[in-house]
């Protein structure tokens, strides 16, 4: 499934992107949505790999 095609997953990439720029290294979609085989309530499992934590560890402190 492309993000282009569903606006919540655009959203989601768009938030992430305000969120931390280039530390963005990979966006993940896995599971039903994935496979295509979601139902109506099925959630969006989504895997974010960042470049570096250093700036993620500082900001959970």
């Amino acid at each position: 499934m492309d993000a282009i095609e569903n606006p919540i997953l655009s959203r989601f990439r768009a938030a992430l992107d305000k969120a931390y720029g280039d530390q963005v290294e990979r966006v993940v979609l896995f599971g039903s949505r994935a496979r295509g085989d979601a139902r109506s309530d099925s959630d969006y499992d989504i895997a974010v790999f960042l470049k570096e934590l250093t700036s993620f560890d500082r900001e959970a402190e």
